[in-house]
């Protein structure tokens, strides 16, 4: 068995990161080769290159923010990005974590005995923080799609890498409403 358990990331996000990385060369080719059939080259070629080069650009970044860090559970505890675009990496100790549980659509919700201490000094992430644990009982979500093993197998390796001190319940917690 592994020392630790880390989620793949979904197919999609390659899948997006390599069909963009494949047409946007394309696509400025096509774009010049049709601009130079314009009698406006110059501004056909501009006008495309300002409206669709930030378009891709933009999702080329968020396929990639989306797999620079998969979340990772060993046995010191869990490290995972609070937010894809703003790079929150945080590590949580298994001893800063109140109760983890997995929801029918295979989300994991993590529940933290003092949020603002993983926070750090960021404002946005204690605020994100605070509005999942009103809305969800959980201060972190963690996506798993189809990546992570079935519930057994990820209830075991989080009872056997948290030391025996964590097990993954199946049922939410009641929200905190303060």
């Amino acid at each position: 068995m592994s020392p630790d358990l880390a989620l793949r990331q979904p197919a999609w996000t390659w899948i997006i990161l390599l069909q963009t990385m494949v047409t946007l060369p394309l696509y400025v080719r096509s774009s010049a080769a049709m601009a130079a059939h314009t009698e406006e080259p110059t501004a056909s070629l501009v006008l495309r290159i300002l409206v669709i080069l930030p378009f891709y650009l933009f999702i080329i970044g968020v396929a990639m923010t989306g797999l620079t860090l998969p979340t990772r559970f060993s046995a010191t505890g869990l490290r995972t990005r609070a937010a894809h675009l703003f790079r929150y990496d945080i590590d949580v100790d298994w001893e800063g974590i109140d109760r983890i549980w997995l929801t029918p659509g295979r989300v994991i919700h993590v529940r933290l005995h003092d949020p603002d201490a993983v926070a750090g000094r960021s404002t946005r992430l204690r605020e994100r923080m605070r509005h999942n644990r009103r809305r969800t009982g959980a201060d972190l979500h963690i996506s798993t799609t189809s990546s992570v093993p079935s519930g057994p197998g990820l209830a075991e390796a989080i009872h056997r890498l948290s030391g025996g001190r964590h097990t993954l319940a199946t049922s939410r917690p009641p929200a905190d409403r303060s």
